[in-house]
């Protein structure tokens, strides 16, 4: 048994190697996330570009392709918003996505380890910045 899982370790150790390789030379994707006082169960997030600008453009209010359900489960290993939008900007980037919440967020530790999972996945080269109401 020892010796049918030594191959299959090595396979996974080079793979996460090279996802690491990978990531490392993608470009960062910042998102500015916020809830409105009257949304208080939606989080609502855009691309700013880098952290601490406000995007320089309007969103596209166009709906999301049909093949968006098809696109996030793509990849077993990243489901995460970034992705997309580093796949194919010209269907995904440049938009207002919504979290919803089952309670408006109290804790903010939590809701950026909330939104941060939905956005980023696991990936180092996205950030996000969450505002919350007073």
């Amino acid at each position: 048994m020892i010796r049918g899982s030594f191959p299959a370790a090595l396979v996974l150790l080079a793979s996460a190697h090279a996802n690491a390789q990978s990531e490392a030379t993608l470009a960062p994707i910042s998102w500015l996330c916020w809830v409105q006082p009257r949304e208080l169960n939606v989080v609502h997030c855009r691309e700013t570009g880098e952290p601490g600008l406000l995007p320089s453009t309007p969103p596209r209010d166009d709906p999301l392709p049909r093949q968006y359900g098809a696109d996030l489960f793509a990849d077993a290993q990243r489901r995460n918003i970034t992705r997309l939008v580093r796949a194919a900007p010209d269907l995904y980037a440049n938009r207002v996505w919504s979290i919803p919440v089952i309670s408006p967020i109290v804790d903010v530790q939590r809701g950026h380890e909330l939104v941060r999972s939905t956005m980023c996945g696991r990936e180092t080269a996205c950030t996000v910045e969450l505002a919350l109401p007073p």
